[in-house]
């Protein structure tokens, strides 16, 4: 089933297992959570301004949009943050990359 490289079956494996690990993060972090954790986070994204900030300050702090992105959706989906947060973090994700590329082109 390849055409021209592309293996189907090593496609829907690969999807599986990244389905199956944001699965367990999910699970982790619903479980390791504490408290006042999710009472930071929940307050930190409750507003939209306030989550895109948080999610364009994590960008440029750790430089990559994915993980960010990834960690919004762990954390909505594992209900310590609202849709509208996780939204939030994946716009300000995206902010924050294009940041990024404006300091260095003007460097």
């Amino acid at each position: 089933m390849a055409i021209e490289g592309f293996n189907i079956r090593l496609s829907l494996g690969g999807l599986g297992i990244f389905l199956y690990g944001m699965f367990l993060f999910e699970q982790s972090i619903s479980e390791l959570s504490t408290g006042t954790f999710k009472k930071l986070i929940k307050k930190w994204t409750s507003g939209r301004f306030w989550s895109i900030m948080i999610g364009t300050g994590a960008t440029v702090a750790v430089q990559n949009s994915g993980i960010i992105s990834l960690i919004a959706v762990g954390f909505a989906g594992a209900g310590i943050i609202s849709l509208l947060g996780a939204v939030g973090l994946v716009v300000g994700a995206n902010i924050g990359t294009t940041f990024q590329g404006l300091m260095i082109a003007l460097l």
